[in-house]
């Protein structure tokens, strides 16, 4: 039985990956990348190409499903696709992903990333993980609902260059101020400032634990 095929690159490196799981790692899915792959292959898509002509259709995605691949997605553009996808067998799973199921997020806007296109380093912050630290916050009464609503609007109207971890902080300490902003840091520990990793991570331990029954 053929490997599976993990397609990554920003919310989890390649060589992360390959640690986690026995795999054929893949760059970020782009159109035409399921249509290669063989029958009855798993496949999970964690990063994505998101530009209009290279971003992986849906109706790509139903091709394989139908041929027999297994897809699952978490993440980014596995967690949207997942979503859209969900009716006709595409598996998903971690938070951002129920974020979409649950009408939290929507479209590209949150998962999206600026990267170097060589090292797939991630070049800005996706504002996803931002609401997860905001959710996180008002659990633990470092804000409230409605701070943390009108914080992701306002974040939102930062073009995507600039969504970086200091405009990012400033912006928020513009809106709350910033000794608010140095508390509201301490109560988010740093495994949790990206949700997006962490989910990734989640899809490979399961399917490496899968992949070992």
């Amino acid at each position: 039985m053929p490997m599976p095929v993990v397609f990554t690159g920003l919310s989890l490196s390649q060589e992360e990956a390959r640690t986690l799981l026995a795999a054929d790692v893949r760059p970020p899915v782009k159109r035409g990348d399921l249509d290669q792959l063989s029958d009855e292959t798993v496949a999970a898509i964690i990063d994505g190409e998101l530009g209009g002509d290279s971003a992986v259709p849906i109706d790509e995605i139903r091709r394989a499903l139908r041929r027999g691949v297994k897809i699952s997605g978490a993440a980014s553009v596995g967690a949207l696709r997942a979503y859209e996808a969900r009716e006709d067998g595409m598996v998903g799973l971690g938070w951002v992903y129920r974020a979409y199921c649950t009408g939290r997020i929507w479209g590209t806007d949150e998962i999206a990333v600026i990267y170097d296109p060589n090292s797939y380093r991630s070049l800005t912050i996706p504002l996803v993980n931002v609401r997860f630290c905001l959710e996180r916050l008002i659990t633990r009464r470092g804000i409230s609902a409605e701070e943390a609503d009108h914080a992701m609007a306002s974040l939102k109207q930062l073009s995507i260059g600039k969504r970086n971890r200091r405009s990012i902080l400033l912006h928020l300490a513009g809106l709350l101020g910033r000794e608010r902003v140095r508390k509201m840091l301490k109560l988010v520990r740093p495994a949790e400032d990206d949700v997006k990793k962490g989910d990734a991570y989640e899809l490979l331990r399961i399917l490496a634990k899968g992949s070992n029954n």
